[in-house]
């Protein structure tokens, strides 16, 4: 059974989860609104299947699809890809791994996320 895995940029573990899917949850850097997106593992990759943000501006327009659910727009965007990068930049607010709705981690360095390897 595959995990989710948490490496720093040189490969060393940081953290690993065998959910079935994990929220990454930010702040943007210019608007100071919440960007959410929920993944799961699809082989040896991961797969975005759903991306929330809180509001619009500053290259974070949601797409003609998105549908208004509370305080966020909502789509699928269902791109597959190897990995996730990281970073800190300072600017925006740190980012969170939620493997459920109130468990987050919250890493203090660039890290990359991907599926880890059996």
């Amino acid at each position: 059974m595959s995990a989710f895995c948490l490496l720093t940029l040189t490969g060393a573990l940081l953290w690993r989860s065998e959910a079935p899917h994990l929220t990454l949850r930010w702040t943007h850097s210019v608007e100071k609104t919440t960007w959410e997106e929920v993944w799961q593992r699809d082989g040896a990759g991961l797969l975005l299947t759903e991306a929330r943000i809180e509001g619009s501006g500053a290259g974070m327009e949601p797409p003609p699809d998105a549908r208004k659910e509370g305080r966020f727009w909502v789509w699928s965007p269902m791109r597959l890809v190897a990995e996730v990068t990281l970073a800190q930049s300072g600017a925006a607010g740190e980012w969170a791994l939620c493997p459920e709705a109130s468990v987050c981690i919250h890493p203090h360095e660039s890290a990359r996320f991907t599926v880890c390897a059996e």
